[in-house]
């Protein structure tokens, strides 16, 4: 059930569903996936990071200073959620326990 969620059930706004957020988010799904191969806590703190790391670059791409919108915390609690949720990560919970 959780795998198939929406952009809409994290209260995601559709016009950040561009294709150059939504290359940035894959490439950062693609990095989330590499946690579960890695056998030590800083390796797949690494990739971790790694994701939040593209992940943000997706930021400038719906921030507009002239519109008054800026990414904040608060964008990173609604999509990455969502970016965990569609990496399918297997044993997610010993993972990160």
């Amino acid at each position: 059930m959780l795998q198939d969620a929406t952009p809409e059930m994290f209260d995601i706004p559709v016009d950040w569903l561009n294709p150059q957020n939504s290359q940035l988010w894959n490439k950062a799904i693609r990095e989330l996936r590499k946690v579960d191969k890695q056998t030590t806590p800083q390796s797949k703190l690494q990739y971790l990071l790694n994701s939040i790391v593209v992940f943000n670059q997706s930021f400038s791409l719906f921030t507009s200073v002239s519109e008054n919108q800026e990414a904040c915390a608060d964008d990173l609690v609604r999509i990455f959620p969502y970016l965990l949720l569609k990496a399918k990560i297997n044993r997610l919970y010993q993972n990160i326990k």
